[in-house]
This record gives C-alpha cells, structure tokens and sequence, in this order.
C-alpha cells in the first residue's frame, strides 16, 4: 500500500514538472547544437587543419598587415616591434583561418567523408551478405 501511494505521488509530481523539464531539455538540445555539430566535423577537422594553415596562412596575414600598416609584412620579427598592428593581425588571422578551418572541414565531411561512409556501409552490406551454397555430390 506504500508503494502505491508512493507511486501515485511521484507521477502526480512528475507531471506537475513536465512542462518544465521538456523546455530545459530542448534548451540544453538547443545549447549543445555546436558542439554536436563539431563533433561531427571534428575528423575533417584534423584532415584538413594543417593544409589550409600552410596553404592560406602567408596571404592571409599579408592581407592583414597591409589593412592595418599599408606597408609589405616585412616578417614576424620584425613585426613584432609594432604591437597594435601585430596582434590585430595575428588575432584577425586566426579569425579568419578558424572560419576557413571550420568552412573547409564542413565541405570535407559533406562531399568526402560522408560519401565514403555511405560506400563503405555499402560495400559491408555486399560482402556480408548470405551467399549460396552449392553443395555437390558425386
């Protein structure tokens, strides 16, 4: 008889609290979007970080150097003497090289690594199917 009444009253208070533990959990849903979404690039991520460094890194800061100096980056040592125009460009090129990062690994996983998923599955399916069994007898 205790556990009836005790049940009865924990659905009672479970219900009374729905409605709020549906709305903290679709915004916790809602919060955890980035880093889900991360998480889903985050093996194209590391494929493709360190080529887009090399590849964009030069004009990128070339770019940036020119904005804030109007002169030719004459090299991080150098550079490194003149300090608004130094960290402007170095914390807006790493702006730019994240986005590009991000922009490229989102690219990589939709046209590269979800294919090659879909193809694997497919050629597991194949290989993992029953094949007949021809049985002969003389």
């Amino acid at each position: 008889m205790v556990s009836c009444h005790l049940a009865i009253g924990f659905s009672n208070l479970s219900s009374r609290h729905a409605g709020k533990a549906i709305g903290k959990f679709s915004a916790d849903a809602e919060r955890r979007r980035p880093i889900q979404y991360l998480g889903k690039i985050s093996f194209s991520l590391y494929l493709v970080h360190q080529s887009v460094y090399h590849l964009v890194r030069d004009p990128v800061i070339n770019i940036l150097w020119y904005i804030a100096t109007r002169e030719q980056y004459p090299g991080a040592e150098d550079a490194s003497k003149l300090g608004g125009s130094f960290a402007f460009t170095w914390l807006a090129g790493y702006v730019v090289m994240s986005a590009t990062n991000l922009y490229t690994a989102h690219l990589y996983t939709k046209y590269v690594d979800e294919r090659c998923v879909r193809m694997a599955k497919r050629i597991d399916k194949w290989l993992t199917r029953p094949w007949p069994i021809c049985i002969y007898t003389n």
